[in-house]
């Protein structure tokens, strides 16, 4: 059977969503003919692991949600995949999704990864409905199938409009030997965050509400990493220049990015809107507690007791933190076993490659439905 993932990005510009195709297609080639279709970039070469993967570039014009890349549809074409897996929407990719299964005759999957959120849809709103009318509405109610990260995802796809099939398949990870420990009373508490810098992910008010706890005479200290770019991005400059207890290291990949999440006592995404954050189930796999918005989508982590919720706002997020270094040694302990738990029983990759392979077996017509794959009705 033959695969095509198509993705807008695989560097550090798709965020999360590059991560998750390039695992997605680790875990799925030894099993399937799978290539990755995506767009060259500049910095290709500097931060992407290539390891056991097929990938075929297109050049692009233009970045972001204008670029225009209409070589990959050519390349589609050519190689005429029985399925085509697209990984995000509201660009040039739904474009290629959609005509792609037009000429080829295959299967296509659409992944949202959250993309849509009613946050997200509202969030430049003139500019969504022009993209709908053009694109967007299209391509999705074109798709066999829609795989959806989480249970909430599935209202969302239903508030859409999408009437059809949505396969439940949440992100995974490998669960690594290296693992975190809880903070000792008098150490140095150390908060994590890893992702983008942008306002969706309200890393601005993360700075000010860990700068409220350090007045409180907490010691603690906040190292972010991460890329953004534009205004937000500098304002965060600005901000995280005046704040000793800050320190921001840009971009990490491998094995500084392992030592990170083991060196740190508790991760943080105070976010207005997420999919499924991958950072969230790295910071589990370590066995790394973390503080995240109801927004994150992973009600499983406060339910598993490895999570504390948070808003977004400066004093929620202060107070989260400080409740969380209220907690007696043996609950922290605790929370540190517990997040390495739910990765094991939920979210490890092994149990998001036999969904996968179901999926792609259901779609080729060589199996039964899968008991994941509900039908979305008007």
């Amino acid at each position: 059977m033959k695969i095509s993932i198509i993705a807008n990005a695989v560097t550090s510009s798709g965020g999360g969503v590059s991560v998750v195709v390039l695992e997605h297609a680790r875990c799925i080639s030894g099993e399937v003919d799978c290539v990755i279709f995506s767009v060259k970039e500049t910095n290709f070469n500097e931060v992407v692991d290539v390891s056991k993967v097929n990938l075929s570039f297109s050049p692009g014009f233009l970045r972001g949600r204008f670029s225009y890349f209409p070589k990959m549809l050519k390349q589609l074409k050519a190689w005429h995949p029985e399925i085509i897996h697209q990984h995000g929407i509201w660009n040039y990719l739904s474009v290629v999704g959609t005509s792609a299964k037009r000429l080829t005759g295959a299967k296509l999957v659409v992944s949202p990864h959250g993309m849509l959120e009613k946050w997200i849809v509202e969030n430049k709103a003139w500019q969504k409905r022009v993209l709908r009318w053009l694109f967007q509405n299209e391509n999705i109610q074109q798709a066999d199938v829609l795989q959806v990260l989480t249970r909430k995802e599935i209202l969302d796809v239903k508030r859409f409009g999408y009437q059809g099939d949505v396969a439940l398949i949440p992100n995974g990870v490998e669960l690594p030997v290296a693992t975190s420990t809880a903070v000792i009373e008098g150490q140095v508490f150390k908060l994590l965050y890893i992702g983008r810098i942008d306002k969706k992910k309200n890393v601005i008010t993360l700075v000010e509400a860990v700068s409220q706890v350090a007045e409180t005479g907490a010691k603690l200290v906040l190292d972010i990493y991460g890329w953004g770019k534009g205004e937000y991005y500098e304002s965060f400059l600005d901000v995280v220049e005046s704040c000793a207890n800050v320190n921001f290291h840009g971009e990490v990949t491998g094995r500084k990015k392992e030592e990170a999440f083991v060196s740190s006592h508790l991760f943080i995404l105070p976010s207005f809107s997420e999919g499924l954050p991958m950072a969230i189930l790295e910071s589990w796999s370590y066995g790394l507690p973390t503080l995240m918005t109801k927004s994150c989508n992973l009600d499983e982590g406060f339910e598993g007791k490895c999570s504390i919720e948070i808003g977004t706002t400066k004093d929620s997020i202060a107070n989260g933190i400080l409740y969380y270094l209220s907690l007696p040694y043996d609950e922290k302990i605790e929370m540190h076993l517990k997040a390495r738990e739910l990765i094991s029983s939920e979210f490890e990759k092994g149990i998001v490659k036999e969904r996968l392979l179901k999926l792609y077996s259901w779609l080729n017509g060589d199996s039964e439905r899968p008991n994941f794959v509900s039908r979305l009705e008007g």
